[in-house]
């Protein structure tokens, strides 16, 4: 098999993947700092969101089961 004839189709690929990564992780990170904002938590739990895989999973959790400091509304009747 020849690697060298295949060397510059790996650049491109190598480019694909980054840029693919950087946009999904910030299609990401932007609504979790938000939902956490909301949450009364700290955004840096958005920033999990940065390890491939497992990280988005793992902030939803945290924003799943966490207890939200939300404020009651008041009802008049």
């Amino acid at each position: 098999m020849d690697v060298a004839a295949a060397h510059p189709y790996l650049h491109h690929i190598l480019h694909f993947f980054l840029i693919t990564y950087v946009l999904s992780v910030v299609l990401f990170i932007i609504p979790l700092i938000q939902i956490a904002r909301k949450a009364g938590l700290h955004y840096s739990i958005a920033l999990l969101a940065l390890a491939p895989g497992i990280g988005t999973i793992i902030a939803l959790y945290i924003l799943a089961f966490s207890p939200w400091k939300t404020t009651p509304t008041v009802t008049n009747l």
